[in-house]
C-alpha cells in the first residue's frame, strides 16, 4: 500500500476523499471533521463513529489534533456504542455543538478499553434513552478521557460513568450527570475520577445527581477528587467510599440523598472539611454522614 505524508493543511473534503488504504500522517496544526447526521455531501460524516472509523489508518503526530464537531442542524438519534480506539486518540476531540445524542436500547454512550484515550469531549448531551443503553461513559483496562466543559449524561441504564481495571477521567467543573439507573459517577479497581475543582475560580461544579444509587461512588483501591462537587437527591449515599479507596471532598453539597450524605466503610476514607453547612440531614430524607469501618475527616 501507499504512505502519504499531508500538513492539516489540506482542504478537510480533498484529505477525506482519498483512498482508505492509504496511511495519511497528520503532521500539524488541527483538522476538523463534519458530522452532520446525514450522509449527503462529500466530505462530511453520518455519525460521529463513522468519524473515527475513518481516522483508522491515519497516523496524527504529537504536533497535531483532529476535532469531531456535530452540525447544529443535525438530528444524532438511535446511536450505537462509539468506541474510541485510535492508537493517537489523546489527539481527537468530539465537539457536540450543544446537541444530543440518544443512543439504542443495549448500547454505551462512549467506551474506551485496553490503554485506549480520548483527548476531550465538550459542548454535548449524551442521553440513554431513558434508561435503555447501558452506560455513559465506559472505561475499562487502563483507559482515559477528558471530559470538558458544558458536558451533560443522563438516562443510562446502570452508571453515568464507570471507570474501572486503572483507567482514568479528568472532569471539568460544568459537568451534570444525572437521572441513571445506577451510580452517577463511579470508579473501581484502582482507578481514579478527577471531579472537583479545588479554587472555586470559576463558579461552576460537577454534579451528580436524582441516580438511583450514590453521587459518587469508589472502591477497590481507587480515588475521586470531587472538592465542591454536588450530590443531590440520590436514591443512595451522596459520596461513598469502601473498600480501600478515599475520596477527597471539601466544600461539597449533599442534599435530599435517600442514604447518607458521607459514607465511608469497610477501610474507605473521606475527607470533607470546609463543606457545606447545608447538610443532607436536615431535609428530612438523609441521615448526615457515616463511618463504620472506615475513616471520614471533617
Amino acid at each position: 500500500f501507499s504512505v502519504v505524508a499531508e500538513t492539516m493543511s489540506c482542504q478537510s473534503a480533498i484529505c477525506k476523499t482519498l483512498s482508505a488504504i492509504w496511511i495519511h500522517f497528520y503532521e500539524t496544526g488541527e483538522l476538523t471533521l463534519d458530522v452532520t447526521g446525514v450522509n449527503t455531501v462529500i466530505g462530511e460524516f453520518e455519525s460521529i463513529q463513522d468519524a473515527l472509523s475513518w481516522l483508522d489508518l491515519k497516523v496524527i503526530s504529537n504536533t497535531a489534533t483532529v476535532t469531531i464537531k456535530l452540525s447544529s442542524q443535525g438530528v444524532y438519534t438511535n446511536y450505537d456504542t462509539i468506541e474510541v480506539d485510535h492508537p493517537n486518540g489523546n489527539r481527537i476531540h468530539i465537539g457536540g455543538n450543544g446537541k444530543t445524542v440518544t443512543f439504542s436500547e443495549g448500547e454505551t454512550g462512549l467506551q474506551l478499553k485496553d490503554g485506549n484515550r480520548l483527548g476531550s469531549i465538550r459542548n454535548i448531551v449524551l442521553d440513554g434513552n431513558y434508561l435503555s443503553a447501558h452506560w455513559g461513559v465506559h472505561l475499562i483496562r487502563s483507559s482515559s478521557i477528558h471530559i470538558r466543559e458544558n458536558v451533560e449524561i443522563r438516562g443510562f441504564k446502570y452508571d453515568g460513568i464507570y471507570a474501572a481495571n486503572g483507567s482514568s477521567v479528568d472532569c471539568a467543573p460544568s459537568l451534570y450527570v444525572h437521572h441513571n439507573g445506577r451510580e452517577g459517577i463511579q470508579a473501581v479497581f484502582g482507578s481514579y475520577v478527577y471531579a472537583g475543582w479545588n479554587d472555586g475560580s470559576n463558579g461552576s461544579s460537577v454534579e451528580s445527581s436524582h441516580n438511583v444509587g450514590g453521587g459518587f461512588v469508589t472502591h477497590s483501591s481507587s480515588g475521586i477528587f470531587a472538592d465542591r462537587a454536588l450530590a443531590q437527591n440520590n436514591g443512595g449515599d451522596g459520596f461513598i467510599a469502601y473498600g480501600v479507596s478515599s475520596i477527597e471532598a471539601n466544600n461539597t453539597i449533599r442534599n435530599g440523598n435517600g442514604g447518607y450524605g458521607y459514607h465511608a466503610f469497610d477501610g474507605g476514607m473521606i475527607r470533607g472539611s470546609g463543606s457545606s453547612s447545608s447538610q443532607a440531614n436536615t431535609d428530612g430524607f438523609s441521615r448526615g454522614d457515616a463511618a463504620t469501618g472506615g475513616h471520614f475527616v471533617d
